[in-house]
């Protein structure tokens, strides 16, 4: 054998085992959907909710990004959470957002709108 082949074994053995580690992981990972959920709906997670929010109103991506930076640099300045400043300042970075906006602030709408991962028991990585 080759030494470089070593390598490229030594890699996949690595791989293999993180594989079968993970497998273990998912298997046996229970999620509490609630503390999830409470989760999601703190820390600006919902920021990326919002630009979708601006995009979806016909706001091109790049200024939707930029405008809801400055929103969070407000909201971080003022220690609050997105979903708890007032329509009006949020109208203050822009006249298209209206009443419809706290439907984005909502937790449910925060993780589903993203994609989704299925876990398929078939699909996991076997245990050792």
């Amino acid at each position: 054998m080759q030494e470089d082949k070593e390598a490229v074994f030594d890699t996949a053995d690595t791989i293999t085992s993180c594989l079968q580690v993970t497998g273990t992981v998912l298997r046996n990972l229970r999620v509490n959907e609630e503390r999830a959920r409470e989760a999601a709906s703190k820390g600006y997670m919902n920021a990326t909710e919002l630009a979708d929010y601006l995009v979806r109103k016909g706001m091109p991506f790049r200024e939707a990004h930029e405008t809801v930076g400055r929103i969070v640099v407000y909201a971080i300045e003022r220690k609050v959470e997105l979903q708890e400043l007032p329509l009006d300042v949020l109208r203050s970075f822009s006249a298209i957002i209206d009443q419809d906006v706290v439907e984005c602030f909502r937790s449910k709408h925060v993780a589903p709108s993203h994609r989704r991962v299925e876990l398929r028991e078939d699909k996991l990585p076997k245990p050792w």
